[in-house]
C-alpha cells in the first residue's frame, strides 16, 4: 500500500481494515458513511437469508 500510494496521484479507496489509520494521513479527504445499528441488521438478515 505505501508503495501504491507513492506513486498515485489520485486514489479513492473503499472499505475498512485495522490497518486504515496507518494511512490516513496520507489522504487529503476521509469520508465515513455510518447507519443505525437497526439498519445495519436489518440489511445483514436480509442478504444472508437470500442464500
Amino acid at each position: 500500500m505505501t508503495r501504491f500510494l507513492a506513486t498515485q496521484k489520485d486514489v479513492v479507496v473503499s472499505g475498512t481494515a485495522e490497518s486504515e489509520g496507518v494511512f490516513r494521513d496520507r489522504f487529503a479527504h476521509v469520508i465515513v458513511l455510518s447507519a443505525p445499528i437497526e439498519v445495519l441488521l436489518d440489511r445483514v438478515t436480509r442478504r444472508a437469508s437470500k442464500s
